[in-house]
């Protein structure tokens, strides 16, 4: 987290936003809607790429999903659990 923290400083100020508190107050959590063999629930093998370790196509895309879900988390102060339907 300590990482990412430091990603959003360094991001905000290239942008020109000064950001002097950032809290992880946001929690998010995914439903995936699909039927199995299709979109977040693709079993297509893939090999893992740039810092997705997902194996299958639907794991990846829901690595990618939970980690915007974690970025956003950076930027929202909230104690609403925030729940998402893909």
């Amino acid at each position: 987290m300590k990482n990412k923290l430091q990603c959003a400083k360094i991001l905000a100020l290239a942008a020109g936003v000064t950001i002097s508190s950032i809290t992880y107050g946001a929690t998010f959590s995914f439903t995936y809607l699909d039927a199995a063999g299709f979109g977040f629930n693709d079993a297509t093998p893939v090999s893992p790429i740039g810092g997705n370790n997902g194996t299958t196509l639907g794991e990846q895309r829901r690595n990618l999903l939970e980690e915007a879900g974690n970025t956003w988390g950076v930027f929202l102060d909230s104690n609403i659990e925030i729940k998402v339907q893909a």
